[in-house]
């Protein structure tokens, strides 16, 4: 099992082979910072555990590992990175977004936060007058988008009944981002759409379709890139495509 990195502009910069015994295809990966060097995080949802790895030229060496103690514990899946030296990490076994304290000696659970959810994918941001925020996703059963406050609870959640496409259609919020202005960005994953989110009040600014994705299936998952001022955007494993949208006004 390989693991591709690629340059912004889409160049395979090289493979790395998996360091894990794991081999489902629900592992999911996050490059995080301990003491200003570079780390892989990566979780699987089947195993149950999360892994820290360092990045070498053609291998990962495991440094660190976590996995939970009972099997009916939780499930481990999306991830996103937190406050200094923390990781965000899914349960998808619950409606919990477990905190994990992450330095070079210890990888443990800080605090579980429940944002009332099944989450399919999750983003963080430090909002003035509020503190930490955690953004969340659920494509089905809820079709929810939501704003929870690590130390106060709910902010505010949109629902489907609040939102619909020009065509008038239920949407499908599956993944998400956040730019350094404030602004999140929601992959409506039947629609193909974006729905641009004020983080602080849940208001919709705009809704629109990147042209990048014309013609593809779905639209599965966003990441915000702050060097480009772009997203980078996942069409869904039936397309098996990713593109970039350079992003304007």
């Amino acid at each position: 099992m390989e693991i591709h990195m690629y340059t912004i502009d889409g160049k395979l910069k090289r493979k790395i082979l998996r360091p894990l015994k794991c081999v489902h295809d629900t592992v999911f990966l996050l490059e995080v910072s301990i003491a200003d060097r570079k780390y892989l995080a990566m979780s699987c949802q089947h195993c149950q555990n999360i892994t820290l790895v360092q990045k070498g030229e053609n291998m990962m060496q495991p440094i660190l590992a976590w996995e939970t103690k009972t099997k009916k514990e939780c499930g481990p899946s999306k991830m996103c990175v937190g406050g200094p030296e923390e990781i965000l990490v899914a349960d998808c076994n619950s409606t919990s977004v477990m905190i994990f304290d992450i330095t070079s000696s210890q990888f443990n659970i800080k605090r579980s936060i429940d944002v009332r959810m099944k989450v399919d994918n999750l983003c963080y941001a430090n909002l003035p007058d509020v503190g930490p925020v955690i953004f969340t996703t659920n494509a089905f059963p809820t079709f929810q988008v939501s704003a929870t406050a690590i130390e106060h609870g709910v902010l505010w959640t949109l629902d489907r009944k609040t939102y619909a496409s020009e065509e008038g259609k239920k949407w499908l919020p599956k993944g998400i981002c956040i730019d350094s202005e404030g602004h999140l960005f929601v992959a409506d994953y039947g629609n193909k759409h974006i729905a641009v989110i004020e983080a602080m009040t849940g208001h919709i600014l705009k809704i629109f379709q990147p042209p990048e994705i014309q013609g593809s299936k779905w639209l599965d998952h966003v990441l915000w890139c702050n060097s480009q001022n772009c997203l980078i955007l996942s069409h869904g494993y039936m397309d098996s495509k990713v593109s970039l949208y350079c992003v304007t006004g």
